[in-house]
């Protein structure tokens, strides 16, 4: 039973997320660089299947770090222009009480900022 699952997790596992990572790196391929979209999925196997094979669990650790570090990095940045273009800490403050959404449900309260988001202990 225990072989089964695992097979059975490792099939799912190839057919969902797999896919789906392969498919979102090759279709930012398409956009960005105009490629065929079989052919950026052929080359980010290969690119993939080349830098393990040689490199190794080290390879895929250096490779990690380096991603972590870069979407560390992307959101200190992101979060630097999205202050700088609201106007700062006091323009947060100032205009999250105006973001209200378009589309409401009747009856409900969750499209409306919450008064107590900028306090560090909420209470009830």
């Amino acid at each position: 039973m225990r072989v089964y699952f695992a097979l059975l997790s490792l099939v799912l596992y190839i057919f969902t997320k797999c896919s789906v990572d392969l498919y979102t790196g090759a279709l930012f391929i398409q956009q960005s660089l105009g490629w065929d979209l079989y052919l950026s999925i052929f080359i980010l196997i290969a690119i993939t299947a080349v830098l393990t094979i040689t490199g190794g669990l080290t390879a895929v650790i250096y490779t990690d770090t380096l991603q972590a570090f870069l979407m560390v990095g992307g959101a200190i940045v992101l979060m630097i222009m999205g202050f700088i273009d609201i106007g700062g800490y006091d323009g947060l403050v100032r205009k999250y009480p105006l973001a209200m959404t378009n589309v409401t449900v009747p009856g409900q309260d969750c499209h409306k900022p919450s008064e107590n988001a900028f306090k560090m202990l909420r209470g009830p």
